[in-house]
């Protein structure tokens, strides 16, 4: 990497930084002021809540910080002049916007790795609360939880194996990753056998099974959902709303880099910004991208846009209207 490439990039990453802290204590103050009341009533700090919601927060605005970094620093670059010196020099505006999208791309990997190691608590459903209830094409699992996460009573699960439909009805069953075990147990195969114990084994992980009726998909990172949703899928539940979620957590972070692309025009009508202004503009542009990316989500799960691109209605919009700045400058060119 070139020297003058160092060097905006550092200068990047410093603003990146800066932003990031200031944004951070702002929203940690702001959880304070706004918990006066429940501390009184709670008796108590509550810091568990305090890193959830800090989390979900900065998680949140990391795309606004990046633009605002991008903003501050071609601003610094253009009130020195930097990029008219450069240019006579013969490196184009083009050659310096590429260190800006090498700086989205460092930003998305760090937003991406933030966000798969999440500080949630176990979001499960309180256990002994509820019934399981599952029904795919191919599988039928009905239970009452117990105390224990995988020890279930009154189980009724229907399934087929070699063509043939088969029940088993049993008091209580323990699940495994790869088997089941009935306890004083009825199997319905044409005619009805009784077992005092039935060892089933499956073809799928009945523990991830049943973890995911009772998990928010939201507050699982995405190598964890992943791997829940693949193995759910070889039974037949194709939950597309939860496939939104999971790709989501590839796009969001994905939108540090392409909101650089925000910042494209500004290099060719270059005006040097005041920070409020810098403030403004970044808000405005962001409102814009954040309101195309949820409406993307919310269009997919209601299956009004394909769901596999749902997540990506962002990027696609910021992706046009980079291309289509490109085309209309070489057309005036």
């Amino acid at each position: 990497m070139l020297f003058r490439d160092k060097y905006f990039l550092k200068q990047l990453v410093s603003f990146f930084f800066i932003l990031f802290i200031s944004f951070s204590v702002v929203l940690l103050l702001t959880q304070i002021f706004w918990s006066f009341a429940d501390m009184k009533r709670a008796g108590g700090f509550p810091w568990k809540d305090y890193i959830v919601n800090f989390y979900d927060n900065i998680q949140l605005i990391f795309p606004f910080i990046t633009l605002l970094s991008a903003f501050f620093v071609f601003s610094e670059m253009e009130k020195f002049r930097q990029i008219s010196i450069l240019e006579l020099k013969g490196i184009s505006e083009l050659q310096i916007f590429r260190t800006f999208l090498v700086f989205g791309f460092c930003v998305s990997i760090f937003a991406f790795l933030f966000g798969c190691f999440p500080p949630y608590p176990d979001s499960n459903r309180d256990v002994g609360k509820g019934d399981i209830s599952i029904t795919t094409p191919v599988l039928l699992l009905w239970a009452e939880q117990t105390n224990k996460e995988n020890i279930f009573t009154n189980v009724v699960i229907t399934f087929y194996e070699e063509g043939v439909k088969r029940t088993i009805q049993a008091r209580k069953a323990e699940f495994f990753n790869d088997m089941i075990i009935f306890y004083d147990a009825s199997v319905v195969n044409g005619t009805e056998n009784k077992f005092s114990v039935l060892t089933l084994k499956t073809s799928f992980d009945p523990l991830i099974l049943v973890r995911y009726t009772s998990i928010n998909p939201e507050r699982q990172s995405f190598f964890s959902l992943r791997r829940i949703l693949k193995k759910v899928a070889a039974v037949g539940v194709v939950n597309k709303t939860d496939w939104i979620v999971l790709y989501s957590k590839i796009s969001y972070p994905l939108l540090n880099l392409l909101v650089i692309l925000l910042l494209l025009p500004f290099f060719y009508q270059r005006i040097f910004f005041s920070r409020i202004k810098i403030f403004v503009i970044g808000i405005i542009m962001m409102f814009f991208t954040y309101a195309f990316y949820a409406v993307g989500l919310s269009l997919g799960k209601i299956e009004m846009i394909p769901w596999q691109i749902s997540p990506w209605i962002s990027h696609i919009f910021l992706l046009v209207f980079c291309g289509m700045f490109v085309i209309l400058k070489k057309k005036i060119v």
